[in-house]
């Protein structure tokens, strides 16, 4: 599969191995750089490898998830390998921790790997969907961090265990991303021995938009019922700068 795909950068989670055999298994999959969460026996681990087209930085480390500043060319970004506990109780230090990294966070930034939660009840077939209850912590989480759930190719289900399939995997993105590589693609490929199915992300970098990204334009409603909105916006307005210059004369309603 990485062969096939010219992968550039791998992610897997639930290696179930760790120590030597680790490294060695990493050497035969032909990446020369790697970094690695161990797992503890049979549960968790993240493992990282990418080749030398691209300078990868390990931001910061957690037993469910690695941050990493990512850099190509002219092309700079962040990207989180998510790996989710099994357990909800846990799975809150995953939110906390995404949602304190978010503000601090100005450039693109894609999220992706085994969230281990659902965000609706239609992704679950075949199961009764109260055993993966609290999915609404997971929504918040997406809410607060500004993210977008990138659109996918495939079957809708990621993981399946007997005549249980879910939809575990994902990728996310804030809109930094979204604007600097609109043409990505995500891709669930067929599940191979693993109970998930992995996930192809395909950017392509060549689109990336010149001179970084600029800041999205935000309203917040709550201006339009403070008392003195219209004075402003009709003061600032009516001034003499020309129309070329409208963000100029936005930038001073702030």
């Amino acid at each position: 599969m990485v062969r096939a795909n010219n992968v550039s950068l791998l992610v897997l989670v639930e290696p179930r191995i760790s120590g030597l055999v680790a490294v060695l298994v990493i050497q035969k999959l032909g990446f020369p750089n790697s970094y690695r969460v161990e797992a503890n026996g049979f549960s968790g681990g993240i493992w990282v490898l990418w080749k030398h087209d691209l300078v990868v930085q390990v931001l910061l480390e957690h037993i469910q998830f690695i941050q990493l500043q990512v850099r190509s060319n002219q092309v700079n970004f962040q990207f989180t390998a998510i790996y989710g506990s099994p357990k909800a109780s846990l799975r809150q230090s995953l939110w906390d921790n995404l949602c304190n990294a978010a503000p601090s966070i100005v450039c693109p930034w894609i999220l992706a790997g085994d969230f281990n939660a659902i965000l609706s009840a239609d992704e679950v077939r075949g199961s009764v969907v109260s055993t993966r209850r609290g999915y609404w912590r997971y929504q918040g989480c997406i809410d607060q961090c500004q993210l977008e759930d990138l659109r996918f190719i495939g079957a809708q289900c990621t993981w399946r265990r007997g005549f249980e399939w879910v939809r575990l995997d994902r990728a996310l993105a804030n809109q930094e991303w979204i604007l600097s590589f609109p043409s990505t693609k995500v891709y669930h490929l067929p599940i191979l021995s693993s109970g998930h199915c992995p996930l192809l992300i395909e950017v392509q970098f060549g689109h990336y938009r010149a001179n970084n990204w600029q800041p999205r334009f935000q309203f917040q409603s709550a201006w339009l019922v403070h008392s003195d909105f219209a004075n402003v916006v009709a003061s600032n307005w009516q001034s003499q700068l020309s129309a070329d210059v409208s963000l100029k004369k936005l930038s001073t309603c702030l």
